[in-house]
């Protein structure tokens, strides 16, 4: 785990043009290896749909991924919510 920032100069590089792990490998080695996803459906508290004007009780998805580097550390983590009535996930799975 870093105590300091471990990717202390990401704000300069432009993601429009380049993507964020393309950085984590060129600059920093840090070589994305995988990433685990969780998906949990919930329904919308009075704070959460408060925030996001949707109703009281409304689906909503809560999405959280862990991306793990070379040596299975995590470099990236991201939490977010989705609307749960207009969301689509697709998924393939591949053995080599």
């Amino acid at each position: 785990m870093c105590r300091n920032l471990c990717f202390p100069v990401l704000m300069p590089h432009n993601f429009a043009q380049r993507s964020l792990y393309d950085v984590f490998e060129t600059v920093y080695h840090e070589r994305v290896i995988k990433s685990r996803r969780v998906l949990m459906a919930q329904t919308a508290n009075v704070e959460f749909a408060n925030l996001f004007g949707v109703h009281r009780g409304s689906p909503v998805l809560y999405v959280e991924n862990v991306v793990m580097d070379q040596n299975d550390r995590p470099i990236d983590l991201s939490k977010e919510y989705l609307d749960g009535v207009t969301q689509k996930f697709e998924f393939e799975v591949v053995n080599q």
